[in-house]
């Protein structure tokens, strides 16, 4: 059977079955399966079931091209930063060198898990799209993303990230609930989520953030422990 009939008998019956109210449970649609025929990392699998158990919006689509481009643009072979890029957030500013050593399909990968955490509270609609953001925010890190949606090496992470989510928003048609204006909102909070200048008031953009700075705390002082492990055994 084809990977793409597959893909689309599942996400009709998904809808049709959120547009009755049902309760959404990934066993009754094959998922596993279905992830199988898609995706080679079992990270992405295991990331990619939990987020669609989360969320009941209809962004089933949407979702599995985001992974599968994060997997096909190969993010667990590119820096999450870059010491020679200056940073637009001050809390990135410390241990920059250290943070070197975690790939982006890492820092990824903790960002949306913090995100689903901190989200539990949401309804549908406001979780569905703290998950986008915290999924795609630094795909613009990415050199095979920048060449994907066409943009220069120079430009800032975060607005080729805003770019990138822009494309696939407008281009899925499961999204038409989403108004331009929406769409538009969604990419000024991408594109501007690492400027201190900006100073946006919603739950959306404070929770997204929170995501993004416990993530990276996290991992800065996992770093820090295995270092100073380190350090001991050469001692």
């Amino acid at each position: 059977m084809h990977t793409n009939w597959i893909r689309l008998k599942i996400s009709e019956q998904i809808i049709l079955d959120l547009q009755e109210g049902k309760q959404l449970d990934t066993n009754d649609y094959h998922v596993e399966k279905h992830i199988q025929l898609n995706f080679k990392n079992n990270e992405i699998t295991e990331l990619f079931k939990k987020i669609i158990r989360v969320t009941k919006q209809n962004y089933f689509n949407t979702l599995h091209e985001i992974f599968t481009d994060l997997e096909h643009f190969d993010f667990r072979n590119e820096k999450s930063v870059n010491t020679k890029i200056k940073s637009y957030n001050s809390y990135e500013n410390n241990n920059f060198t250290l943070r070197e050593s975690i790939d982006l399909m890492e820092h990824t990968c903790n960002v949306v898990n913090e995100a689903i955490e901190i989200s539990k509270d949401q309804n549908d609609g406001s979780k569905a799209i703290i998950l986008l953001l915290s999924l795609t925010h630094d795909f613009g890190k990415s050199d095979n993303v920048r060449e994907y949606i066409k943009t220069s090496k120079t430009e800032r992470h975060d607005i080729v990230s805003a770019k990138y989510l822009q494309v696939k928003l407008l281009n899925n048609k499961e999204l038409d609930h989403l108004s331009n204006e929406h769409i538009e909102e969604i990419y000024n909070i991408l594109s501007t989520h690492h400027d201190e200048n900006v100073k946006t008031k919603s739950t959306i953009v404070e929770l997204f953030h929170k995501a993004d700075i416990i993530a990276s705390k996290k991992e800065i002082k996992k770093l820090t422990q295995q270092q100073a492990k380190g350090a001991t055994h050469d001692n």
